[in-house]
């Protein structure tokens, strides 16, 4: 029981994870906000959106040159 209940955190802390950078890439792409104004709403570093926000530019950079 102790790991289901474990399991059960854990994947509550994924998901609010996951639901964090979906609002930093929605302020990025939709308000076009900058990683400074991000970091600074979200109480994260510059940097640390930095790193949330690369992957998908680079994902969204490889789609639109196919």
């Amino acid at each position: 029981m102790k790991k289901f209940l474990d399991k059960l955190k854990l994947t509550g802390i994924n998901h609010q994870i996951i639901e964090r950078n979906r609002r930093i890439i929605d302020m990025y792409f939709r308000e076009e906000l900058t990683n400074r104004e991000i970091g600074k709403k979200l109480n994260l570093t510059e940097f640390r959106v930095s790193q949330i926000t690369k992957p998908v530019k680079e994902k969204l950079k490889k789609f639109y040159e196919e």
